[in-house]
């Protein structure tokens, strides 16, 4: 039976199922669309190997496979070039075949570190059945053995090379590039391969997304020439380059960046001034709408010159720490855009700072996330949630501290800020972490129970120091049963479940449909 939705509606269909699989790890949803008939099977092939590593959670299971498929789209020149570099691991079934679909066509995302897992694994995979080969028809199996480590060793990076220069030969375009975390080897190889490609121009000129880690100098030159519409890039152990700085300032419509710190260097800093990152920053700043900082020093009086930024995320871990007068320039920042803020701290974090900046820049905030290790003033929570409350009124979801009695404050939230649909609360203090005194929750609970008016909240999160008794759980599933609230999502220590009372309340209103889930909750997710 021919299907009654055209290609562009399947296309789009397959593409939320492939969104499913990738977050849910279901692998055999798409999959099962290839069996239905020719259409679906040809649509579904193409959005599978866009990133064929993407649905494994086990590389080294399926590494076999991936390798041979990708190897029978070799070019015939490509095969040749195999058999005369006496590849002669490769069986010649793998480079006779002839596929159906030109799979290496199809792909999107190339990411070098799950290239090398895959690789090895293939030439461990025939590395071994050549192996028992050799031992069936000879006697010196050591030396047996030794010829064919060499000859693995020997062609190892020829094949990896070809495999990247295939890609880049084949595919339509590549739109994300990860090469973070693999070797320095097959960053040389890539860098070869793109120079002896006769596409990787064309293939890498819409080159959306860019990982990388460490110095890759020659890289980053290359890319700076082929590929000026990046749009995201994050660089993990960040140092200073002048390729890497060029890189960042070709770049036409660069939305998203990225620092992580370089873990030999204990205070790396990403200033503006002086240094030829921050020059490049400074002429990307207009288009930048999301800045993302892990453990690297960075003045917050600089936010200013990203006047279009919608999300800004803050990480100071490590070596790394702020005192409060260095974050003093964070109250007058002013981020008209500003979307989502996320603050995060292995180290102190000063509540009373963020009242003025949200007070400059809650108009168009969604989404707060506020989590210290350490709190250095416990006692301004009310004060901040306060200032949320009357600053940021199209807010979605928070999560950060609250101290017991802040009735009022959270009261206030929740009736001003009427698209609210998240909340994580934890308990205000001095430390955040380790073995704690339980608080009671079942005051600000009342607070949700007690709403006289439909609330759009649909996930609540409270961390391991808060307990609540089971009545106030029933309560509140009752009230969210009157609301006709439907799956529910509720977080909080599962001990507290080990009570049959708590666990017959959950199991009743999951049945009911009122409740989604119980999922348990750490302070450091």
């Amino acid at each position: 039976m021919a299907s009654k939705l055209n290609a562009d509606c399947l296309t789009e269909i397959f593409e939320i199922l492939e969104s499913d699989q990738v977050t849910t790890s279901r692998s055999c949803t798409l999959h099962s669309c290839i069996l239905v008939n020719r259409q679906w099977c040809s649509i579904a092939i193409k959005i599978l190997w866009k990133n064929p590593w993407n649905y494994r959670k086990n590389l080294e299971c399926v590494a076999h496979t991936i390798i041979n498929t990708f190897i029978s789209t070799f070019s015939k020149e490509s095969k040749e070039k195999l058999k005369e570099n006496k590849i002669i691991i490769i069986p010649n079934e793998i480079l006779m075949r002839e596929t159906i679909f030109n799979y290496a066509k199809y792909l999107k995302n190339l990411n070098l570190f799950h290239l090398e897992i895959t690789l090895e694994s293939w030439f461990h995979y025939l590395l071994s059945s050549q192996r028992q080969l050799q031992r069936q028809q000879h006697q010196q199996h050591q030396q047996m053995d030794d010829d064919v480590t060499k000859i693995s060793l020997r062609n190892y990076k020829f094949i990896f090379e070809e495999l990247l220069i295939n890609f880049f030969n084949q595919s339509t375009n590549i739109l994300n590039l990860n090469v973070s975390a693999c070797r320095d080897s097959s960053i040389s190889s890539l860098t070869n391969s793109i120079e002896q490609s006769t596409r990787a121009m064309d293939c890498l000129a819409h080159l959306r997304y860019f990982k990388c880690s460490g110095t890759m100098p020659k890289l980053y030159s290359l890319l700076s020439n082929i590929s000026p519409n990046l749009i995201r890039i994050h660089i993990e152990r960040y140092m200073i380059t002048e390729e890497l700085a060029n890189l960042i300032n070709v770049q036409k419509n660069l939305k998203e960046i990225g620092f992580h710190k370089h873990p030999s260097l204990r205070h790396p800093p990403l200033s503006l001034t002086n240094n030829i990152i921050g020059t490049s920053l400074i002429n990307q700043s207009s288009s930048i709408e999301t800045l993302i900082i892990k453990g690297i020093y960075f003045q917050s009086k600089n936010l200013s010159y990203f006047e279009n930024l919608k999300e800004l995320n803050i990480r100071i871990c490590g070596g790394m720490r702020y005192t409060r007068e260095e974050l003093l320039p964070l109250a007058l920042v002013s981020l008209n855009h500003l979307q989502t803020f996320f603050w995060y701290s292995t180290h102190y974090i000063y509540l009373d700072l963020f009242p003025n900046f949200f007070r400059n820049n809650g108009k168009n905030l969604r989404f707060i996330t506020i989590k210290g290790f350490m709190i250095s003033d416990p006692e301004n929570a009310g004060i901040l949630i306060n200032s949320i409350a009357n600053h940021c009124i199209n807010l979605r979801s928070f999560s950060g501290p609250i101290l017991r009695e802040n009735i009022l404050e959270l009261t206030k939230m929740i009736e001003n800020c009427k698209e609210l649909q998240s909340l994580t609360l934890h308990p205000s203090r001095k430390k955040c972490y380790g073995p704690q005194k339980k608080e009671c929750f079942d005051e600000l609970m009342n607070v949700l129970i007690n709403q006289q008016k439909n609330i759009r909240l649909f996930e609540l999160t409270i961390v391991y120091s808060w307990k609540f008794s089971f009545l106030q759980f029933e309560r509140l599933m009752k009230k969210f049963e009157e609301m006709q609230k439907k799956k529910f999502k509720f977080s909080f220590d599962p001990n507290i479940l080990k009570d049959q009372n708590f666990k017959y309340i959950a199991n009743k209103f999951i049945d009911l449909g009122v409740l989604k889930e119980i999922i348990d909750f750490e302070f450091g997710q």
